[in-house]
């Protein structure tokens, strides 16, 4: 009687067990089907999310200059951040606009120094097309955001 009792208990363990993990991971066909999908909009998204070349990247190839006058741009523009960056606040909490735009202008002239007047004349028509396009994206994504 106890050796009989005994098999059943362990038939009933062994009947209760969970399922094996090879039978476990086997998936239907709409569920791979929905893997596949995400598998291939990953991919997808890569693609579109490539990256993007660099404003310094786009503008040494609109201007057609060297990475020497790339890398003096980049100097200048450094310098008058930081030169703003140290500026001490008004009483307003703010920084004095008058101080700014002299250290702006002090910036602008060291970039016309640089790439003299034809070129510097394009780079601030580029940058003013480029301005003019994240304009429009940035209103367009406000826009789709408001739909939802």
């Amino acid at each position: 009687m106890r050796l009989f009792s005994l098999i059943i208990i362990v038939s009933l363990l062994v009947a209760c067990q969970p399922e094996t993990t090879t039978t476990a991971k086997k998936k239907t066909p709409a569920k791979k089907a929905q893997t596949n999908k995400k598998k291939a909009a990953k991919k997808n998204g890569a693609k579109k999310n490539a990256k993007k070349p660099s404003y310094w990247e786009q503008l040494k190839k609109e201007l057609k200059i060297n990475d020497a006058k790339i890398k003096e741009l980049q100097k200048a523009k450094t310098e008058y951040t930081n030169a703003v960056k140290k500026l001490p606040k008004t009483s307003n909490g703010k920084k004095d606009p008058k101080k700014i735009t002299a250290l702006a202008n002090a910036r602008d002239s060291k970039m016309k120094r640089i790439l003299g007047n034809t070129l510097y004349q394009k780079k601030v028509a580029f940058d003013k097309k480029l301005a003019q396009k994240n304009k429009k994206k940035k209103k367009a994504a406000k826009a789709n955001t408001t739909k939802k």
